[in-house]
């Protein structure tokens, strides 16, 4: 038999259903964990170890960490949700090419 569920817009097979929906869960979460505590540790590490990298603050190279930790980290998380649906779900792939018209 064939599950085919409004939600994911995928056919498996039985057996292989949970198996489909743990893969993207787990995507999603390893996904969310990685950018998370990626932006938590630097902001501890800029809060409690301030002192030691003063000399760093004022330097571009620093700024630049600043900004890629700061604000590309959470822009990432947010834009690989959609990439993980997309690419686990062969009915969003097909209706994404047809409006790319790939």
């Amino acid at each position: 038999a064939v599950v085919s569920t409004q939600s994911t817009g995928t056919e498996v097979p039985d057996n292989q259903y949970p198996d489909h929906v743990t893969l993207t869960i787990i995507l999603v979460s390893i996904r969310f964990l990685v950018c998370t505590t990626v932006f938590v540790i630097w902001i501890i590490i800029s809060i409690f170890c301030a002192a030691l990298l003063e000399e760093l603050f004022s330097t571009p190279v620093f700024n630049l960490i600043c900004i890629l930790v700061g604000e590309a980290l959470p822009l990432l998380n947010a834009a690989l949700n959609p990439v993980i649906l997309l690419v686990r779900n062969k009915e969003l792939r097909r209706a994404t090419r047809d409006l790319l018209h790939l």
